[in-house]
Formats: structure tokens, C-alpha cells, sequence
């Protein structure tokens, strides 16, 4: 159903290409454009002479129009220039097309192609098989169907989802730095180079592993479907890292049932245990977790249990994502790492009311990370709700 005052018309009634072909002299340095795929926008390649370009086909970047990657188009390689181009060339990969008689506005048509609907659109209009042979045919692109509302509505959804941008950028930049901050501070404290207050005097010392933590690993996985269900303990398999080493810890755990833990004699872990992949393809990842509650581990992972009377769980866990067991890595064909190996790894420690201290600096920007991480998750939620509602009608602006 169409909303009221909005009109189906096919995209060719309301765009057209432009292309200004560039004379290309051997001696001149061009520099051309690309078009990422998912939206992310034009970005700008090493300048080539014009000997290196050869015979190939290039054309003058308009400002203010709509580009697209014909190879990618599927993939929503879909763009807007900007006055900054101008002086750019792209290749014929990049189609051009700006507004017929102001009937569209080319933000709210990018905005269009980034939804689901205007990506379905795109692979109706890019046959073939997968990657580069669903090419964009630029007569089917003019021939898509698309329903537009009023310019002025155009112009006021595109500012609305602009300011949800800049928005989402603003917070991606905070994070970004918030992120190298913590890296700095655990280069510097990790290392003894920057010293609290109250601990200038106080020696570290090289140990092994081994002696303040106990390497353990975890035990063989049931294979009865039966032995998992919504509701009992968490139990943590390899497959489960990736989301949880990106802070996505919803649905990252499966449950085991009480009967199953006494079949199994699965062996509960507590919270704060030091956990990474030790064998499989997870292992190149040498990235470790903490548990922030109790769970149950497969046999390919390896587990870390502290001793609180030698060292802080926290402070080790820093000194882990930044001295990861990557180096302990052996095999090609089905990489592993030694638990005999990590025990044997020599770390330096400051005494342990230092270790404390310094672990809770490092939570304190970890905190900030996270809330940042959320606040860029909430908005960009937020804004795909939004997008989908202003660019189907069932939202309306007041213009």
C-alpha cells in the first residue's frame, strides 16, 4: 500500500546519468574513486599516471550525485559524491546520476538503498552469479520501481537520518579514542613505565605462570541433544569466543541441565577465570576471556584459575590482551598451544596491592569503553528502526 502522496515510479523517471569522459594524457596523474560495499561510503585510491590507465575508461566525478559500484551494487555499494571529488575521476564501474528537474533528492535515495527493500531491489537489478558476476545493468537500475514522497518530505527524511549519522559518527570517534587511551594506559602501567602513587619504590618480579595460577583445560562436550535445554548452567564451547571477545555476550553461552552435569561430571569454573581457545582454528585468535559468572568449558578451551593470595585476576587479564599466547602457537593444519607451555610463560608482577590498584584503572577505562560500545549499538539500532519506518511511509514527517 502506498502512503498517501507518495507516487510509484520507475527510478529512470527521476534520475539520469551523467558522464563527462575524461581525456586521459599520458604524462597527467589521475586519481580515482571507489565505492565501499554496506554503505560505507566513496573512498579515494593512490593516483596513477595516465600511462597506467592506459586504454581504460574513466570519467569526470560530479558533486552531489548518486554512485554506485556495478560489481557490488548487490552488496549496497552505494554512495554520494561531494564537492570534495570534483577534480576526481572513477572508472565505468561507477555510474552517475543526479536528480531529474528536482523530482528526487539524492540523500533519500542512498538512504533508500541502504534498507532491506532497496538492497533486494539492487540484486533484482545485478542477475548473475555470486560476487563479480552479479554486475548492475544500468537499464534495469532505471527500470526498478520506487516510491517517493514529496521532494520536500524527500529533503526532510534525509536530514532527519543525516543528524542520526552524525550522531553515530560522533560516538564511533568517542569510542575509537576511548579505545586507544586504554591501550595506552595498559602499555604504560602493563609495563612499569608509568608508576601509581604509593608504588614508586616497590620492585617487580619475573615469575612463572604456573606458580600463581593454576592451567587447567576444560572437559569433553555431551553429545546428546538431550543434555542442553533454555534453562540450567552456562556452558561454553569455542564457537562462543568470537561474539564474547567482541562484547556480545546474549546467546554466546548454551545451558546444561543438573542431570547432565553429574552424567558428565562437568567441573564448574568461577568467575573471574582467565579462558582462550588452546587447539582449532580459534586458537590463532590468542585472545582470552574472563568469565563474569560461573559456566562449564569444553575441552578445547583452556582455563586459567587464579590464587588470590599471588595475583589479581584483573591484572593478568590486561596483561593477557596485551601479551596474548599468540606466540605459543604450534602447528599449521590444526594449531594448538600447550597448556604445559602458558605455565611456563614468565610474566612480571608488581606486588599485589599494585596489581589491585592498577586493574582498577584498567576497569575504570574499560567501563567507558563499554558504555560507549552501547550507546553506538542503541543508536545504530535506533536509526535502522527509524530509516525503515520514515522510508516506507509508516512514519510521516511534517514538512
Amino acid at each position: 500500500m502506498v502512503p498517501d502522496g507518495w507516487r510509484v515510479q520507475p527510478l529512470g523517471s527521476v534520475v539520469q546519468r551523467v558522464s563527462r569522459p575524461v581525456e586521459v594524457k599520458h604524462d597527467d596523474e589521475y586519481t580515482q574513486i571507489g565505492v565501499r560495499s554496506h554503505g560505507r561510503g566513496v573512498f579515494i585510491k593512490e593516483p596513477v599516471s595516465g600511462r597506467e590507465l592506459g586504454t581504460k575508461r574513466v570519467f569526470h566525478v560530479e558533486p552531489d550525485c548518486l554512485v554506485l559500484n556495478i560489481v557490488f551494487a548487490w552488496e549496497q555499494a552505494v554512495a554520494k559524491t561531494s564537492p570534495e571529488h570534483r577534480g576526481l575521476i572513477a572508472s565505468h564501474r561507477f555510474p552517475m546520476y543526479r536528480p531529474i528537474y528536482d523530482r528526487s533528492d539524492i540523500e533519500f535515495l542512498r538512504y533508500f538503498f541502504l534498507t532491506p527493500r532497496g538492497k533486494h531491489l539492487l540484486g533484482l537489478a545485478s542477475p548473475g552469479g555470486a560476487g563479480r558476476n552479479k554486475t548492475l545493468g544500468q537499464k534495469e537500475l532505471e527500470r526498478l520501481v520506487v516510491a517517493l514522497p514529496p521532494l520536500p518530505e524527500q529533503k526532510k527524511i534525509a536530514d532527519i537520518l543525516s543528524t542520526w549519522d552524525k550522531a553515530i559518527e560522533t560516538t564511533e570517534k568517542l569510542l575509537a579514542n576511548a579505545e586507544k587511551q586504554k591501550r595506552a594506559l595498559m602499555q604504560q602501567l602493563l609495563t612499569g613505565k608509568r608508576r601509581l602513587k604509593g608504588f614508586d619504590g616497590r620492585e617487580w618480579k619475573e615469575v612463572k605462570l604456573g606458580r600463581i595460577w593454576k592451567v587447567t583445560t576444560g572437559q569433553p562436550a555431551p553429545n546428546n541433544p538431550d543434555a542442553y535445554c533454555d534453562e540450567g548452567i552456562p556452558f561454553l564451547r569455542v564457537s562462543c569466543l568470537a561474539p564474547l571477545l567482541k562484547g556480545r555476550s546474549e546467546g554466546s553461552f548454551e545451558k546444561v541441565s543438573p542431570k547432565t552435569v553429574d552424567q558428565y561430571r562437568l567441573k564448574l569454573f568461577p568467575a573471574g577465570t582467565i579462558v582462550f581457545a588452546k587447539s582449532g582454528m580459534s586458537a590463532k585468535l590468542g585472545r582470552v576471556y574472563r568469565l563474569e559468572g560461573n559456566a562449564y568449558l569444553v575441552s578445547h578451551l583452556a582455563a586459567l584459575l587464579p590464587n588470590p593470595s599471588k595475583a589479581d585476576e584483573r591484572f593478568l587479564f590486561y596483561y593477557l590482551q596485551m601479551y596474548p599466547p599468540s606466540d605459543l602457537i604450534q602447528g599449521d593444519g590444526f594449531p594448538s598451544i600447550k597448556t604445559s607451555l602458558i605455565a611456563e610463560r614468565h610474566v612480571n608482577l608488581p606486588p599485589l596491592p599494585e596489581q589491585i590498584a592498577i586493574a582498577d584503572c584498567l576497569d575504570a577505562s574499560d567501563k567507558m569503553v563499554a558504555n560507549y560500545r552501547t550507546q553506538l549499538f542503541s543508536l545504530s539500532g535506533e536509526k535502522r528502526a527509524l530509516t525503515q519506518q520514515l522510508l516506507t511511509g509508516n512514519r510521516r514527517v511534517s514538512v
